[in-house]
């Protein structure tokens, strides 16, 4: 009888994140054509669209797995300061990924247009209300459940560094546009970083809420006053704003890796209903310690799969982008 072939950490991981972008693609695509929805619908409509693919995949994740949720996803409370910490931490992170975003969208504006989603601009409170649910709490603990609780997990057992970096780039491709993926890839790290070092998912959370908040917030304000786009004066100060948001973010990233250089051992044991961690006794506890024994990588259809879904996805966004601009130019 025939031995059945184990899938590798990395394998699996993999196939989770083909699995939750194939069902986020083919939700987004049914309602694009079939529902259309518009106005005020479209934000429940992006609610659906980003929690059910995603926790459901996580949910047969773990049931396959029989993984324990509150060791595994690091489900451990913060103190109300650190939560607040983390808030502006999240806050200032908008600055840098504006300033990190400014090349590629640079590039982009010299072929077209840069796309924009119109859920992202409210211009009436109820809107704005609605999008901090949609726009900002949902994709915060759906997506750091994925990035930092199934693919960080399953990549830990590669050392401190490939599990940061792995789960980082699925974060990018998450997002699924090529324009922001140089924060996206940036940010993946650093929530990475502090879910690790803090030893709970809630702080990565709470910086995530934060940040696509504080883009949700700078983009109502600039629906309620239009004008303030077409004054030179406040594109300085924006300017000058988004250079002090990312200073700050350096300093807090410097404290906050300061405040977290030991971090908690109080979770359970690695190799206990931790899959992909099985041979790394160190290395969760201690960022700074690698795993002795790490597993293989293996091949994986579902990374192929993964970066050819992206790669098309972006060549045809492209494509959209460079048509609009030559119809814009033929009138």
């Amino acid at each position: 009888m025939a031995k059945k072939r184990v899938k590798t950490p990395h394998q699996r991981a993999c196939w989770v994140l083909l699995s939750a972008m194939t069902l986020m693609l083919t939700m987004s695509f049914l309602s694009e054509y079939f529902l259309k929805p518009q106005g005020r619908d479209a934000y429940f409509n992006i609610i659906v669209l980003e929690a059910v693919p995603i926790l459901t995949v996580i949910l047969l994740y773990m049931w396959s797995r029989k993984v324990k949720p509150v060791s595994f996803f690091r489900l451990k409370g913060i103190s109300a300061g650190n939560a607040f910490f983390m808030l502006l931490f999240g806050l200032c992170a908008q600055g840098m990924g504006m300033l990190l975003n400014i090349p590629v969208i640079t590039l982009t504006s010299l072929i077209g247009e840069v796309p924009q989603n119109s859920t992202l601009m409210p211009s009436a409170i109820p809107d704005y209300l609605l999008g901090l649910v949609s726009i900002a709490l949902v994709p915060a603990v759906s997506e750091e459940l994925l990035c930092r609780g199934i693919l960080l997990r399953e990549y830990e057992g590669y050392g401190f560094k490939a599990a940061v970096i792995a789960s980082a780039l699925g974060f990018a491709l998450v997002h699924n546009t090529y324009y922001t993926l140089p924060f996206t890839m940036f940010f993946g790290v650093i929530l990475a970083i502090v879910a690790t070092r803090a030893n709970s998912i809630y702080p990565a959370m709470i910086m995530h809420f934060a940040n696509n908040a504080a883009a949700l917030t700078i983009n109502f304000v600039l629906q309620t006053f239009p004008w303030l786009k077409a004054s030179p004066v406040y594109n300085i100060l924006f300017f000058m704003l988004l250079i002090a948001l990312a200073v700050c973010f350096v300093f807090m990233l410097i404290e906050f890796i300061r405040k977290t250089a030991s971090p908690a051992c109080d979770i359970e044991p690695a190799g206990q209903n931790i899959p992909g961690a099985a041979e790394i006794p160190d290395s969760i506890d201690n960022p700074a310690a690698e795993p002795v024994d790490k597993p293989r990588f293996g091949f994986s259809w579902g990374m192929f799969l993964i970066i050819l879904i992206f790669v098309l996805l972006q060549a045809i966004l492209i494509f959209y982008i460079i048509r609009d601009k030559l119809s814009l130019q033929a009138f």
